[in-house]
């Protein structure tokens, strides 16, 4: 009889991590204009892309995004900030200590009377991009309609692109 268990057992875990989730950690955007006026966009635009990433996929068949309390934990445990020049180098940093599979981020730079956002999907043991959403462009006014925007776009890749 036990024989035949270590083979079910092995069969079911092996099963079980065949279908591990995708940890994505979506992390704050970079401020390429350096206004410092709008520094607060870096984690808004994180934040909101984060909440509707997770309600896209409530039963997180396709991926899991880490909780922001455990972001904001690594961040601030690394002293990690967006408007830092070493920024880029540090998140995979961040991702490592969060055990993420993928990282989400972007960046915004204002144009006159409008926004221009781009967001991208990295592979964190590669570091390499795996898509993006490019060339977004709102007005200022209608700056929240860029992080469904990114959602959008972003959405199709992380679902298929496991």
């Amino acid at each position: 009889m036990r024989r035949v268990r270590l083979p079910l057992l092995i069969c079911l875990f092996g099963h079980v991590l065949l279908w591990a989730q995708v940890r994505v950690a979506v992390l704050p955007f970079r401020n390429m204009d350096g206004d410092l006026r709008y520094n607060l966009w870096c984690y808004r635009f994180a934040d909101t892309v984060a909440v509707l990433l997770t309600r896209a996929d409530t039963a997180q068949q396709h991926y899991r995004i880490i909780p922001r309390d455990s972001l904001e934990m690594v961040l601030g445990e690394l002293n990690l900030d967006p408007t830092t020049p070493q920024y880029d180098s540090d998140i995979w940093k961040a991702a490592q200590l969060l055990h993420a599979d993928k990282v989400v981020t972007g960046n915004f730079n204002l144009l006159p009377g409008k926004i221009l956002v781009n967001a991208y999907i990295y592979d964190v043991r590669t570091k390499r991009e795996e898509g993006g959403a490019r060339n977004l462009y709102r007005s200022e006014e209608r700056a929240d309609e860029l992080s469904r925007l990114i959602v959008d776009r972003l959405l199709p890749q992380l679902r298929h692109g496991e």
